[in-house]
């Protein structure tokens, strides 16, 4: 006889093996919308702690333009040696200053960037280069109140919300 016989099997394996794939498969897709979630649930936390901390800088700023005011005041009494400054010149030279520190426009910019974050966050399709974009403006603005501010207690702030973003950047970059 032969060494080697061959036989069918009368079971077939292809139905157990197409179950087996496609039973994987659905538990891949809970735990992607599950790892989801949680990426939503923990990016939305964050941009609300961006958005409480900018509400700190705002409240912050009018004592800032105040000392701002005072330091610019007695810095100019220095340089002319305490002769009397006339007050209406160093008001306008106060308001320029306070102007070029106004960090008005970048917190309605990041108002609205926020708004947008979360409605991409919503959508149901892909989104991280949209968000991924969003946050390089989020952090431009976040830098540019930076570079305005002298405080040591806005820079601190601004400190914070920059940590924040980072997390926020590294949340993203899992998504790519």
């Amino acid at each position: 006889g032969d060494l080697l016989t061959t036989r069918e099997s009368k079971k077939s394996y292809s139905k157990e093996i197409i179950d087996a794939v496609e039973a994987a498969c659905s538990d891949i897709e809970i735990m992607r919308g599950n790892e989801g979630k949680i990426m939503q649930d923990d990016l939305e936390i964050r941009l609300t702690l961006l958005e409480n901390i900018l509400g700190k800088i705002m409240a912050d700023l009018p004592q800032e333009f105040i000392n701002r005011k005072e330091r610019f005041k007695n810095r100019i009494e220095e340089l002319l040696e305490s002769t009397e400054i006339e007050e209406t010149r160093l008001l306008q030279e106060a308001a320029i200053m306070a102007e070029k520190s106004d960090v008005t426009e970048e917190a309605v910019r990041l108002k609205s960037h926020f708004e947008q974050f979360r409605m991409i966050l919503k959508e149901k399709k892909s989104a991280g280069r949209k968000l991924n974009f969003l946050l390089q403006e989020i952090s431009r603005e976040i830098n540019t109140i930076g570079s305005k501010s002298y405080s040591n207690k806005i820079v601190t702030l601004v400190i914070d919300m920059k940590d924040e973003a980072e997390k926020i950047r590294e949340q993203i970059q899992n998504v790519l």
